[in-house]
């Protein structure tokens, strides 16, 4: 397989492999990790952690898109090789293209912190030294960068662990900021975000045991006279007009505090954090005299 071929095929690849590693709402699939006795540790914010867990779960889908195009995947003998993968097509070994994993962080939208280049000994000198690297730099037929950017997350407990066997709250919830009264053509901003829909699944022992799902009506506000302005939706298509009957949200909380008694709370929700979702859910609950004070997970 020539170079322009290689570069094509891998690049096809790549466009499909986000899907691997993510789920629908583009969060890392890896959540953490487990011991023998079922306990559940999560991830470090340290970029090397992070780094090779990255490397370790993309090997295998990489491995077959190799094996699929007629390539062994050789990976480094030893930390401080170069590269990190070599392709070798089986059908004339002299064909090798070298792939060099790098991660690094977002700092904003639109930069990241910078990719390393790592340590590159006299192979780029001496083309055809063995010294640190899979084969000489001289049989690689091209060399590539696979550069990976991820979101960090700064809210992590590295403290706490808990156990597979514990039961979990899954908690998702669609906040209003504000409505748009259509007569009076007037804004009413929230101070603190108005929730108008709770879901909420139970999980035992590994499997879904209960759930439930509430809309809640907005106090004062009939759903006939106003529009959403500002929300954020578990789906597209929430409108006023599923609140029209909808329970109040004293007795959806009141059912939820029940519901996630003696369970850890984790939400889902791609925008906030959970002290940003758990807090707004006590600024009601205290208002009823409730209060949730399970420990949380941020996924």
């Amino acid at each position: 397989m020539d170079k322009k071929k290689f570069e094509t095929e891998f690049s096809a690849f790549l466009s499909i492999l986000n899907q691997y590693v993510s789920d629908e709402s583009k969060n890392w699939t890896i959540k953490g990790f487990i011991d023998v006795y079922k306990n559940i540790f999560t991830i470090s914010t340290d970029t090397k952690i992070i780094s090779k867990i990255f490397e370790i779960h993309i090997f295998p889908i990489i491995s077959r898109f190799a094996f699929e195009k007629g390539f062994n995947l050789v990976l480094a003998d030893h930390q401080n090789y170069y590269p990190d993968m070599s392709f070798v097509f089986i059908e004339n070994p002299s064909i090798k293209y070298a792939v060099d994993i790098k991660t690094t962080y977002r700092k904003s939208d639109n930069k990241c912190n910078g990719f390393t280049l790592g340590s590159h000994g006299e192979y780029f000198i001496n083309r055809a030294s063995s010294k640190n690297i899979q084969y000489p730099y001289n049989e690689y037929k091209a060399h590539y960068c696979l550069g990976i950017i991820y979101s960090r997350n700064y809210i992590v407990d590295e403290i706490n662990m808990f156990n597979i066997n514990d039961k979990f709250v899954i908690i998702s919830l669609s906040m209003v900021h504000s409505i748009n009264l259509k007569k009076e053509k007037k804004i009413v901003n929230f101070t603190t975000p108005y929730i108008t829909e709770i879901t909420a699944v139970k999980i035992e022992l590994g499997e879904i045991s209960e759930h439930l799902s509430y809309y809640t009506k907005i106090d004062k506000y009939n759903p006939n006279d106003y529009e959403f302005s500002d929300f954020e939706p578990l789906s597209n298509d929430l409108t006023p007009s599923h609140l029209i009957g909808a329970n109040t949200l004293e007795y959806a909380i009141s059912v939820l505090h029940t519901f996630c008694s003696d369970c850890t709370i984790i939400f889902t929700e791609d925008k906030g954090s959970n002290l940003y979702k758990l807090d707004t859910l006590n600024f009601y609950s205290k208002t009823y005299g409730l209060m949730f004070n399970n420990p949380t997970l941020n996924f």
